[in-house]
């Protein structure tokens, strides 16, 4: 039933198409609500700094692979880990730049987990992301 829902989800709200309120003169975001369509994970786009954590939750759930956004995600997971075993992301285009947990200065309850003290050291970053990917493949089934 939840993965029903989740894919329900993503079919009812368009593409590029937030959800807000209008309350009074302004647009907001309903408190904990889903405003935008669930997007799989892709190695070349960062969607939001904390698509990761949201898809991960997803998986923890059990739904695992019956929701199309978790199947579609490990997919991309495989084939980015299909190179030389380790997640790479391009934090060098301007718009992923913005959301680069190298610039994170420390982990929060909105944003994902880091497990290295920090990013001075160019692997810390790729043993965090390589971790996460695996941890979710582990959970997704």
């Amino acid at each position: 039933m939840l993965s029903d829902a989740f894919n329900h989800i993503n079919v009812i709200m368009k593409p590029d198409n937030n959800m807000h309120v209008h309350i009074k003169s302004k647009y907001i975001a309903p408190f904990f609500a889903l405003i935008r369509p669930i997007r799989a994970f892709k190695a070349g786009i960062i969607d939001v700094i904390n698509y990761r954590r949201l898809l991960t939750e997803i998986a923890m759930t059990g739904a695992g692979m019956e929701t199309e956004v978790i199947r579609q995600s490990a997919d991309n997971i495989n084939e980015a880990l299909s190179k030389d075993g380790i997640l790479h992301l391009d934090f060098k285009k301007p718009y992923n730049k913005h959301y680069s947990p190298e610039y994170l200065k420390y982990p929060a309850p909105y944003t994902d987990v880091m497990l290295e003290a920090s990013y001075k050291d160019k692997n810390a970053l790729l043993c965090d992301l390589t971790f996460w990917a695996l941890e979710f493949l582990f959970y997704a089934g």
